[in-house]
């Protein structure tokens, strides 16, 4: 369904004037495959997405924030490259727990314009775990807790602004 959208989007001519809403789908830890909306303000862009592991008992969903410091495109008047912080909450169902996170992301990144419209990006960056709860179940077995902190990150996105 989302490839459907981005094609569908994808095919609006390209032109300068693009608006200030875009959409973006793309992988990477802690926001996992996901969906997010963002609302861009000049240089800076606000965000929310919400993400699962495709076949997994595991979901996300955040709030992000990022500014564009560097470089011009010949496509947009938007600078290529960019910081970007973000809160992601993730909850993961295990077979003896259930685990809630919410991690902490700072990542500089950069945007590759296929036209004014839309493009892909890459982040670099490292993510800390700010909160854990984790609720056993009865069994009397403990859950897996794999929660290095910090640990590097990275995400890779296709977008298409309106």
């Amino acid at each position: 369904m989302a490839i459907a959208l981005f094609g569908l989007l994808a095919w609006l001519p390209a032109s300068s004037q693009t608006s200030n809403i875009s959409f973006a789908g793309g992988w990477g830890p802690p926001e996992l495959a996901h969906l997010e909306f963002g609302v861009r303000s000049n240089q800076w862009r606000y965000s929310v997405h919400g993400g699962v592991i495709l076949g997994g008992d595991i979901y996300s969903m955040g709030l992000g924030v990022q500014y564009h410091v560097l470089g011009n495109s010949d496509l947009t008047d938007i600078r290529p490259w960019y910081f970007r912080g973000g809160l992601t909450y993730t909850h993961e169902e295990q077979a003896n727990a259930a685990v809630d996170d919410i991690w902490l992301t700072l990542r500089t990144g950069r945007q590759f314009n296929f036209n004014s419209r839309m493009g892909i990006s890459g982040e670099l960056g490292v993510m800390r775990n700010v909160y854990n709860q984790t609720d056993e179940t009865d069994d009397g077995e403990s859950p897996n807790e794999f929660r290095f902190s910090p640990m590097p990150v990275f995400r890779v996105n296709l977008f298409v602004r309106l």
